[in-house]
């Protein structure tokens, strides 16, 4: 997943998209509430969750959601 977010950072420059990596951060994903690795969650412009997927995606289907959403 790490090497889909570096390609998708340079496809959405606007769009604000981050890596948790929970290993080192266990607070986060608790915070988060991620319970399944890989965990992607879209949030709208006030910061409320409005979208989450559970598991792996390919880099066109992360590109296909982003779009559906705008970014």
């Amino acid at each position: 997943m790490v090497q889909i977010m570096s390609k998708l950072k340079k496809h959405y420059p606007s769009a604000h998209l981050f890596y948790v990596n929970i290993d080192k951060d266990r607070a986060m994903m608790k915070k988060l509430r991620i319970v399944a690795i890989p965990t992607q969650i879209i949030y709208d412009k006030n910061g409320f969750e409005v979208y989450r997927h559970l598991g792996s995606m390919t880099y066109e289907e992360v590109v296909q959601m982003l779009d559906n959403y705008n970014f």
